[in-house]
C-alpha cells in the first residue's frame, strides 16, 4: 500500500468553497508525495458533501489569484469520524492509500484542538513531515517542492514557513516570518510591503511562525507536544513559537515557496465587520498566555499588562477612532477576564460580541 511522506492538515469550518480551492491548488503541485487531511469542525453548510463532490470530479473550481477553471477526474478519498481514530489498526488500514482523508468532528473544537486531531493522525501514520495549512490559502505549483527541498538539504532544518502574500494582491506581503518581542507582541517581517523587496532566493531564521502555513518534521510534535489547547482561536502559534525558542529549535522563512492567503476569512464569519470583539479576543489570549508563562511572578505580569494597556488604549482611540466610552469598557473587560480565566474557551470566544455591546 502507498505510504505518503507529507500530511497536509487543513481545518474546515463552514468554508468548503475555500477548502476545495486550496485542495485544487495542492493537486496542481509539482510535488505529489502527500496526503491531504481535512478536519471538518462541525460545519452546518454541507461542507463534507461538497468536498466529496469535488473529489469525485463533480465541481469545477477556479483557484489562485489568477484562476482558470479546472475540473479534476477524481481524488481517491475516504470520510471517517473522529471517534473512529481511536481504533488505530482500522483507521490506518482505511486511510493509508487515500489521497484525501476527511475527518468529521461532531462540533466546532476551535482551531488548535481541531488541528491537533490531524497532527495526532500524522504522528500515528508515521508521516515524515506535517504541513499545517489554512483552508483559505492556495499554493504556487512549486511551493511544496521548495519547502521539501529546503528542509531536506540542511542540518537542523526542522520548521519552515513559506512567503505568504495577499490573495487579493499577490504583489504585497502578508507574512514572511517574524520575531517575538519583549512586550509579547509579534512583529511580521515585510508586512504589507511589496513582495519585490524580498529576493526570491532569500531564506532567514525567524523566532515567530504563523499557523497559517507551518511546515515541519513530524518528530517536532512528537518531541515537544502539539498545539496548546488553552485558546479556542488564536495564540496557539505564538505559544508554539515561544516553546520552540525556549528549546532552541531553529525556524526559517523561505521566499521562493509562495502561498496566497485570504486574510481573516474565519474571523469575519464570527465577528462580521466589527473588529473590536476580534481585537478583544486577541489581546485577552495574549494576556492569559503571558499570565500562564509568568505564573510565579504575578506582580510582574500585572505590570506588563499595564504597560501594554497604556499602548493599546490610546492606539484604539486616537489611531483607530473608537469612542472613548467603548474603549474604557474594552480595557475594563480585558482586566476583569485576564484576572479571572486561565484559558479562553469556546464560550468566551463567541460571547465576545455581546460583551462589547
Amino acid at each position: 500500500m502507498q505510504k505518503y511522506k507529507v500530511a497536509i492538515i487543513i481545518l474546515n469550518w463552514n468554508g468548503w468553497q475555500d477548502t476545495i480551492e486550496c485542495l485544487a491548488s495542492l493537486m496542481n503541485s509539482t510535488y505529489q508525495d502527500f496526503q491531504m487531511v481535512v478536519l471538518d469542525n462541525g460545519s452546518t453548510d454541507d461542507s463534507l458533501v461538497q468536498i466529496t463532490n469535488w473529489a469525485h470530479g463533480e465541481i469545477p473550481v477556479a483557484y489562485g489569484p489568477s484562476p482558470g477553471e479546472e475540473k479534476i477526474d477524481s481524488v481517491d478519498c475516504v470520510e471517517i469520524a473522529r471517534e473512529a481514530l481511536h481504533d488505530k489498526s482500522t483507521f490506518i488500514e482505511k486511510t493509508r492509500a487515500k489521497k484525501l482523508v476527511l475527518i468529521r468532528n461532531a462540533e466546532n473544537l476551535g482551531f488548535a484542538k481541531g488541528v491537533n486531531v490531524g497532527i495526532r493522525y500524522a504522528v500515528e501514520h508515521d508521516f515524515e513531515y506535517t504541513y499545517l495549512l489554512n483552508n483559505d490559502t492556495t499554493l504556487e505549483h512549486n511551493s511544496l517542492h521548495h519547502l521539501i527541498e529546503f528542509i531536506d538539504d540542511g542540518v537542523n532544518r526542522n520548521i519552515v514557513t513559506p512567503l505568504i502574500t495577499f490573495y487579493d494582491d499577490p504583489s504585497k506581503v502578508w507574512y514572511y516570518g517574524g520575531t517575538l518581542t519583549f512586550t509579547g507582541r509579534r512583529k511580521f517581517y515585510f508586512a504589507n510591503e511589496p513582495k519585490a523587496k524580498i529576493a526570491m532566493d532569500d531564506q532567514r531564521k525567524i523566532s515567530f511562525i504563523s499557523g497559517c502555513a507551518l511546515f515541519c518534521r513530524t518528530a517536532i510534535f512528537k518531541k515537544y507536544g502539539l498545539l496548546t489547547e488553552d485558546f479556542f482561536f488564536g495564540e496557539e502559534d505564538h505559544e508554539f513559537s515561544h516553546r520552540m525558542k525556549k528549546n532552541g529549535v531553529a525556524m526559517f522563512a523561505l521566499a521562493k515557496a509562495e502561498v496566497y492567503h485570504k486574510v481573516s476569512i474565519s474571523n469575519k464569519k464570527v465577528f462580521s465587520e466589527d473588529r473590536l470583539p476580534y481585537k478583544f479576543i486577541g489581546y485577552l489570549n495574549r494576556f492569559v498566555h503571558k499570565k500562564i508563562t509568568m505564573q510565579h511572578h504575578v506582580l510582574l505580569w500585572k505590570a506588563w499588562r499595564s504597560i501594554n494597556l497604556a499602548y493599546i488604549v490610546p492606539k484604539l482611540i486616537f489611531l483607530e477612532k473608537y469612542e472613548y466610552k467603548k474603549i474604557k469598557k474594552f480595557a475594563t473587560l480585558l482586566i476583569k477576564y485576564s484576572n479571572k480565566v486561565s484559558s479562553v474557551d469556546r464560550e468566551l470566544f463567541f460571547e465576545a460580541q455581546n460583551l462589547l455591546k
